[in-house]
């Protein structure tokens, strides 16, 4: 089995912080060495982990199938509510449900530990918070046609890509109003070239 870089670093660190004596680790250092060794023992026998109920095993073992996934598809699972229910791939679909789940309440109840969290970072493609780094890009096109034109991007233009970005602002302007947009959103916005909170606004 090839290892990333990243992961590769990840358990030469983690190999390094298993020889510390238990008393010198925190709880979340001890949770962290106890998933860095199982996935060792999947690496070296993964059929030992067929049928395990063990959460940890569990959790190891769909971290493998969400990475061979990924390998073979180029992109991470994903649910697709268009299809009729007998063509979806209930594997997929099964795969693409545990991954919305660690990124969403799972990451923000702080549920996951050290290893966890940098585990998942490993594989491509995953964002812990995808809401956020989708928004982040978002915000990068409005700052570049901002640099670029020297004025915010209108919504009656005849480019399509302008009058989207114009929706978008739009639409951050509208959670603002309605105290739905959060303080760092706000931050970010209001650090741009040119940006204004009023309804008569870009």
């Amino acid at each position: 089995m090839q290892l990333s870089t990243g992961l590769q670093a990840l358990h030469a660190e983690y190999a390094v912080l298993s020889l510390a004596g238990k008393r010198s680790l925190s709880g979340d250092q001890a949770r962290s060495i106890t998933f860095y060794r199982a996935e060792l023992a999947f690496i070296e026998d993964p059929r030992a982990f067929a049928g395990s109920s063990n959460q940890i095993v569990k959790w190891i073992w769909f971290v493998q199938k969400v990475e061979s996934f990924v390998a073979a598809n180029g992109r991470l699972p994903r649910q697709n509510n268009r299809l009729a229910g007998e063509d979806i791939d209930r594997d997929e679909w099964d795969l693409a449900e545990w991954v919305r789940y660690r990124q969403g309440r799972a990451a923000s109840t702080g549920r996951l530990c050290d290893y966890q969290r940098r585990r998942l970072a490993c594989i491509p493609g995953y964002r812990e918070h995808p809401r956020e780094s989708n928004w982040d890009r978002r915000l990068e096109d409005y700052r570049s046609f901002i640099e670029v034109h020297r004025r915010a991007p209108r919504y009656r233009s005849e480019d399509g890509t302008e009058k989207s970005l114009a929706g978008w602002g739009a639409t951050q302007r509208a959670a603002y109003l309605a105290a739905t947009l959060s303080p760092r959103r706000i931050r970010r916005l209001e650090q741009l070239q040119i940006w204004v909170w009023g309804r008569g606004g870009a």
